[in-house]
């Protein structure tokens, strides 16, 4: 029979280490800035491994939790992740200044065009079509560790220390305007320039 799992318990963690007055490991961990809890798992992870007393805790826990096996792997990949990343609790793709759209905005633009482009050397690595605030959401789903092509690239800049430029093609566009306008661009570029998973969808 599996196991059942548990996620690494933080809070149990920062009682264990107030018992033992390592407060100085409590404080490091307990106020470090993630945007998501896991990359905090991870880390304390890997502070506690650092630190020598990692099969401690485990031991610990494991007396509180009886039969119960702890996630680590997954919350060490998660913070190899995120580590690297600017440290913010909230990061957005700017667009002229802005990081979202107003609802007026919104009604006007209808659905439109944009590509994403590399800053460090200007080149388009993603060619999108949407509407609403559709084009901000791909920073949120970077940083939530999303498994794409796309996303890696976007954690890239975010490493150092920049940010993806947007460019709004075309807007005011009607849904098959602009399913055609985004297949176009794909086939001028190239597909395999992009990081587009599919060549956009062909308009009737």
């Amino acid at each position: 029979m599996k196991k059942a799992t548990k996620k690494f318990p933080l809070e149990d963690l920062y009682k264990y280490l107030k018992e033992n007055n390592n407060i100085d490991l409590f404080e490091e961990i307990k106020n470090k800035q993630f945007d998501y809890s896991t990359s905090r798992r991870g880390f304390a992870i890997t502070m506690l491994r650092e630190e020598g007393i990692f099969n401690d805790f485990i031991n610990y826990a494991q007396k509180l939790y009886p039969g119960k096996t702890f996630i680590i792997d997954a919350a060490i990949n998660k913070y190899n992740q995120f580590e690297s990343v600017p440290e913010a609790e909230y990061i957005e793709l700017n667009y002229n200044g802005k990081t979202r759209f107003t609802p007026a905005e919104i009604k006007k633009l209808k659905y439109y065009v944009y590509e994403l482009i590399d800053p460090r050397n200007g080149k388009i690595f993603y060619v999108g079509k949407g509407k609403a605030n559709r084009v901000y959401k791909h920073l949120k789903a970077a940083l939530k560790g999303e498994p794409s092509e796309k996303s890696y690239k976007i954690r890239d800049i975010l490493k150092e220390e920049l940010k993806p430029t947007l460019n709004i093609v075309k807007s005011g566009l009607s849904e098959n305007e602009a399913f055609q306008l985004e297949n176009l661009l794909i086939t001028q570029y190239g597909k395999n320039n992009l990081t587009n998973i599919n060549s956009g969808k062909n308009g009737s």
